[in-house]
Order: structure tokens, then C-alpha cells, then sequence
């Protein structure tokens, strides 16, 4: 959405692995965790939850919510996400405070073949996928 201008609203992040060593569910939480509760206590959202879903260490999903139950956000956590090398975009993103980071992100090609392979591959078609 922030990168290719997409009309599509999305509360989710999707983190596809790509590295042979995956951090555990733990070491995910803990990061959200140190980056996350400042923000929200400068934005008054209360106590953050952080709740997961799924069976496996390394897939499945992390819910991120206010201590009343709010939900925030959920990141998806797969293995079966692939990109090719190429297919990878990197964007020089520069904070107010003169700190910068470098965001990579899928193609519109990819991200257009990943939705087609959803929708003739998925068990039971969300109207979205079309």
C-alpha cells in the first residue's frame, strides 16, 4: 500500500521468511514488544497484548492489542511465501529525526502473481482474492 499507491486497505503485515534461520515467535514479540509500548504510551493506547495463533513456533499469526481488547494489527508468519531476488524493491525511507532505514518490499509483478496463485490455489475463494 505504501509503495506501489495500492487503494486497498491492509491491517496486516505479512513477514516472508527468506532466511535459513527464522527467529522464534519470542524474539518477535520481545522486538515488538521494545519498539512497540513506547509508541503506545505516547498515544495512549494503554498496555499492548501480544497474542499468537497457530501451532508451529515459526508460522502462524501475532495479534497486537490494547489491554481492553482492541485489536491493532496481526502479522502473518510463513514460510510458504517465496520471492525471487529480483522481484525484491528496496525504498530508502528517512525519519523526521535524520534516522533512515532501508524497507524492502515485493514487485507489483509479484504481488500481482502471488494474488493470482491465491485465487486458483485457495480452498475457498475470498471475493478480495478476485
Amino acid at each position: 500500500m505504501l509503495f506501489h499507491e495500492s487503494v486497498r486497505h491492509s491491517a496486516d503485515l505479512d513477514l516472508l521468511a527468506r532466511a535459513t534461520h527464522l527467529p522464534s515467535r519470542e524474539e518477535i514479540i520481545d522486538s515488538l514488544r521494545r519498539d512497540l509500548v513506547p509508541v503506545a504510551e505516547i498515544l495512549q493506547l494503554g498496555d499492548l497484548r501480544f497474542e499468537t495463533e497457530g501451532a508451529d513456533d515459526q508460522e502462524g499469526r501475532i495479534f497486537v492489542a490494547t489491554n481492553p481488547g482492541r485489536q491493532l494489527f496481526r502479522i502473518d508468519l510463513t514460510r510458504l511465501g517465496s520471492a525471487i531476488e529480483s522481484e525484491i524493491e528496496t525504498h530508502p525511507v528517512e525519519g523526521k529525526f535524520g534516522d533512515s532505514a532501508v524497507i524492502k518490499s515485493a514487485s507489483k509483478e509479484l504481488l500481482l502473481l502471488q494474488k493470482a496463485e491465491a485465487f486458483l490455489l485457495r480452498r475457498k475463494v475470498k471475493a478480495r482474492d478476485a
